[in-house]
């Protein structure tokens, strides 16, 4: 997956993750286990970006079209390093008869040190490859 946030302190993340989902036969269940990298900057004069990298776990149901998934970022290297824990939820909604596209309604929390702490409510739309 690829993603990006704008934070409200005047930062932003990209990133690019790559997983293994544990139950892969399963289309009821999901666990997976991944690691990202990406980059982080400011938002507000010249800031320069800097590479970040760590791991994250995932664990979601999907009952009929309907979507529930939890996912956990911690960040190991780069400026986020270990002071990076990203929690997650998602509830989404899969449309169409290949139901390869979903509508979803997420809470953030991002914690990235000990001064900085953002929550975030958000609305999407992804599409499966």
């Amino acid at each position: 997956s690829a993603e990006g946030r704008a934070l409200g302190q005047g930062a932003w993340i990209g990133r690019g993750t790559a997983g293994l989902d544990l139950f892969g036969r399963s289309d009821s269940i999901d666990l997976t286990l991944g690691a990202f990298a990406g980059g982080v900057g400011g938002l507000e004069g010249p800031s320069a970006a800097s590479s970040t990298f760590g791991v994250e776990v995932g664990a979601g149901v999907n009952l009929g079209r309907l979507e529930l998934r939890y996912r956990r970022a911690l960040g190991l290297r780069g400026p986020l390093s270990t002071r990076l824990a990203e929690d997650e939820l998602r509830a989404g909604l899969r449309l169409g008869e290949e139901q390869r596209l979903s509508v979803f309604g997420q809470g953030v929390r991002l914690r990235a040190g000990e001064a900085t702490s953002a929550t975030g409510l958000g609305v999407g739309l992804a599409v499966v490859f």
